[in-house]
């Protein structure tokens, strides 16, 4: 079963209004909650750069049948990154750590 209910955010993107926080969930259990929570339809997951868990999600993702494109992940950067570069820095950090090309984002009007 996926989650289906939504909503529309300015950019146009759709966000599950329901998804698994990751704040708490560290090495193999944070990998194996979030490939359950995947299976049984979360779509939303979210992490952050404080969390110190965004390769074991990133994993979690990478193994799971939902393809990337079907996920909605976002992540939070630390409090240093307080400058463009730095948050630029830090965006290119928890793209490495999560192994992915985009983590998913409401920038727009």
């Amino acid at each position: 079963m996926v989650i289906k209910d939504k909503i529309v955010l300015n950019s146009g993107l759709e966000m599950p209004l329901l998804g698994l926080g990751t704040w708490d969930l560290r090495g193999e259990t944070c990998v194996s909650i979030v490939s359950e929570a995947i299976r049984l339809g979360y779509r939303l997951i979210d992490t952050a750069q404080m969390y110190g868990n965004e390769r074991e999600v990133g994993k979690a993702i990478a193994s799971s049948p939902a393809k990337r494109s079907e996920l909605f992940v976002t992540t939070k950067l630390d409090g240093h990154s307080n400058s463009y570069q730095q948050a630029r820095d830090g965006i290119e950090r928890s793209l490495d750590s999560l192994s992915m090309s985009y983590i998913d984002t409401n920038v727009g009007s």
